[in-house]
């Protein structure tokens, strides 16, 4: 994969109201792919922004995204994420973390079952941390038939979030379980 990137600048000048505002704006976008292992089923995706603006409204961002894919087998497969997003505007400044782990195991009888961890990290200075912790299983099976296909779908989720600011430590919890059928018709 080659390097792509991108350079943005804009000039705003807003007028016609009795508020108007001038804003500029330069962002840069990088991006990267690299396919590597044998007949390059691996992939390594890497992906950059960084905003900066200046005058009225002006807000500041940075994001860093990674994803590695590893197809070990023709039916088993892992994605790990982690990304970095970092946004200030005025005097608000916000960092914030996530790693995502997941694999996908093809199985016989035209099932699938994939399983997640995800992790993240807020954090406002001076004010508010907020921790995540999650994860889920699904299963699904699909088979196509003379009629079109037959699917369905059974999720089960869990997330844990822990907040802790000014007012002391806050913890909420969540779970969810779907179960989903759906037809299609060619």
């Amino acid at each position: 994969f080659p390097l792509r990137s991108e350079h943005d600048h804009e000039d705003f000048d807003f007028q016609g109201s009795a508020l108007g505002f001038d804003l500029r704006r330069d962002q840069l976008w990088v991006e990267h792919g690299l396919r590597f292992g044998e007949d390059g089923r691996h992939r390594w995706d890497t992906f950059l922004r960084y905003n900066e603006e200046s005058g009225d409204l002006a807000r500041d961002e940075f994001n860093v995204n990674t994803r590695l894919s590893l197809q070990h087998t023709p039916d088993f497969k892992t994605i790990s994420r982690y990304s970095f997003y970092r946004y200030k505007q005025d005097g608000l400044e916000i960092d914030q973390h996530r790693v995502d782990l997941s694999a996908e195991n093809r199985l016989p009888a035209d099932l699938r079952l994939t399983t997640n961890i995800f992790g993240s990290y807020e954090r406002v200075p001076d004010d508010i941390d907020t921790s995540q912790l999650g994860g889920g299983v699904d299963l699904a099976w699909s088979r196509r038939m003379s009629s079109g296909e037959l699917s369905t779908n059974l999720n089960l989720g869990y997330e844990c979030e822990n907040t802790h600011g000014g007012r002391g430590r806050r913890f909420v919890r969540n779970y969810g379980l779907r179960l989903g059928l759906a037809t299609r018709a060619y």
